[in-house]
């Protein structure tokens, strides 16, 4: 299964959960696991597509600076059923990029963080195109959680200036107007080759955090006003 949110039953989350152990310093213990509350329903997915697939010629001149890094591919089923875009993401260094139309573009920053941590397509702005759209954490002794989108017709990144501090955010879609954020925490089994580009993200119902929406002519991310 590739990268997808899923709405869980309490009893079906309980046994995913047990079978995960951490990877880093953010992730959810063993015991934990095994006592995730019935509001956990929230569980973002990203794994590395199983049948192998040509690598763009272009991204084999990037990079990321980390010894024993290997770049996969994590495009869901939703995003190639339904899309042209396709999203790779390193192992270790967590950077992670689209390709789109013969061109490659950073998906936010990863330096300290998790990187990409939970993407899903949708047409906001009924432009006529699904945006792409996406979460991602870094910052080294300031872990910040941060959330975007791709514009196919400006065919560029935009970053929504709001952070949100020491947790992450996963992406949940809602409706076809809106798409939700949630806190969420990284709970993965540990495998030293696939790393950070095949772990899962959690969140529960209670920890909705902002909203994307289109108003007043754009597409703005809107905090909740507990924040």
């Amino acid at each position: 299964m590739n990268s997808k949110v899923i709405k869980i039953e309490t009893a079906v989350l309980a046994i995913l959960l047990t079978g995960m152990t951490g990877c880093t310093q953010n992730d959810t213990s063993a015991s934990e696991s095994e006592n995730a509350s019935a509001n956990d329903l929230h569980i973002f997915q990203m794994e590395p597509l199983e049948n192998g697939q040509d690598m763009p010629e272009a991204l084999t001149y990037i990079n990321s600076g980390y010894e024993d890094d290997i770049l996969y591919e994590i495009t869901s089923p939703e995003l190639e059923e339904n899309t042209d875009y396709r999203i790779f993401k390193y192992s270790q260094s967590c950077a992670s990029y689209l390709y789109y139309e013969d061109s490659i573009y950073q998906l936010g920053e990863f330096f300290g963080g998790l990187g990409l941590t939970s993407f899903a397509s949708a047409d906001i702005n009924s432009d006529g195109k699904d945006e792409l759209y996406f979460t991602f954490s870094w910052g080294s002794g300031m872990h910040r959680a941060k959330a975007g989108y791709f514009d196919p017709i400006k065919k560029e990144p935009v970053i929504f200036s709001d952070s949100y501090f020491d947790r992450d955010w996963i992406i949940v879609k809602t409706d076809y107007e809106t798409l939700s954020l949630y806190t969420a925490e990284m709970v993965s089994s540990h495998q030293e080759k696939t790393a950070f580009a095949k772990m899962a993200m959690r969140s529960d119902v209670y920890s909705k955090a902002a909203t994307i929406m289109f108003q007043n002519d754009e597409i703005i991310l809107k905090l909740n006003d507990n924040l």
